[in-house]
């Protein structure tokens, strides 16, 4: 399993914009996206206008395959292309998990 996390500022007036999003079209897409396990989008109380993507992937290839499909294509378009919803630069990492239960 691969974890991602995608940290990135959203200004004030984005806000409520980013989140209409994600509840009209971001939810939908990322269930068409092939290899994602689990999506949680947390928002950093430290840092007001800050959120974090956490993803979970199958594989790196899985997660390497996604970033090649449509869904995520319009996602990138969307959030990152568009200029509108983020401010500045963002973050990201990939991290291997071993998950047990």
């Amino acid at each position: 399993m691969i974890v991602r996390m995608f940290t990135f500022g959203v200004s004030k007036p984005n806000q409520r914009k980013m989140l209409t999003f994600m509840k009209r079209e971001g939810w939908d897409l990322l269930g068409r996206i092939p290899h994602l396990r689990g999506a949680y989008l947390l928002h950093n109380q430290n840092r007001k206008n800050e959120y974090i993507w956490v993803t979970i992937w199958t594989s790196k290839s899985g997660l390497n395959r996604a970033i090649k499909s449509k869904a995520w294509k319009r996602l990138y378009v969307q959030e990152v292309a568009s200029g509108t919803i983020f401010t500045g630069g963002y973050r990201r990492a990939h991290y291997d998990a071993l998950l047990s239960l």
